[in-house]
């Protein structure tokens, strides 16, 4: 879902 990476910038991290 792509409001659960825009909800959550601590993801990005973790994406990348």
């Amino acid at each position: 879902t792509p409001a659960n990476e825009v909800n959550i910038p601590a993801q990005i991290t973790e994406m990348f």
